[in-house]
């Protein structure tokens, strides 16, 4: 049995799956690849909002965990990918460096949760836990927390106005990146299957 979960989160300012040379409507998370403005393929702009904090958003940032659940009678495999949408991502006009840099950082977090899912489902994998639902709560947990992290991301820095609490939020993620390196997706290998599987949803 296969079990296909996904976590997203919306961005203000917000690929294709690029794994392994391969480039289609999602990008996974690499140490390698940075956002460009090309990544915000979505032409339909809704109408101009304001947030709590008056600004108008300039752009929409689709990001997101999908985990895949593989389960037999005798064992348990879980793979976590973190995703940019570029189909759903969108900006008003080109973002500066700015821009980008702040949405970058969005990616990141989505990163950073997927790292810190990936170590808390390898401990009930090596506990050989064969429950399905242990698995699917640790999944709900954490869509909880990302969204409120990237929310507390967006409200703290202004969507990246506030210089100084943008770099501090920089040098907090990066920190704990680091501190979760064992877990980066850079180090996991995706298998094809699942790669098709990914480039099937809609």
């Amino acid at each position: 049995m296969i079990i296909i979960s996904i976590i997203i989160s919306i961005s203000i300012f917000f690929s294709d799956v690029q794994k392994n040379d391969q480039v289609i409507r999602y990008v996974i998370w690499s140490n390698n690849y940075k956002l460009l403005n090309s990544d915000f393929q979505n032409p339909d702009k809704p109408e101009l909002k304001k947030r709590v904090w008056n600004f108008s958003e300039e752009a929409i940032l689709r990001t997101g965990i999908v985990s895949i659940i593989k389960q037999t009678d005798f064992s348990i495999e879980v793979f976590v990918i973190p995703i940019v949408d570029r189909e759903k991502s969108w900006k008003m006009d080109t973002l500066n460096c700015d821009g980008i840099h702040h949405e970058q950082l969005h990616f990141n977090i989505t990163e950073l949760y997927a790292r810190k899912l990936r170590k808390e489902l390898k401990q009930l994998i090596d506990n050989d836990v064969l429950d399905i639902n242990p698995y699917e709560n640790l999944v709900d947990s954490l869509k909880n927390e990302l969204e409120n992290q990237q929310f507390m991301y967006d409200y703290e820095t202004i969507t990246g106005h506030v210089k100084e609490k943008q770099g501090e939020w920089f040098t907090k993620i990066e920190e704990q990146l680091n501190e979760y390196a064992e877990f980066s997706t850079d180090s996991i290998d995706i298998p094809n299957e699942i790669i098709t599987t990914l480039q099937k949803r809609k």
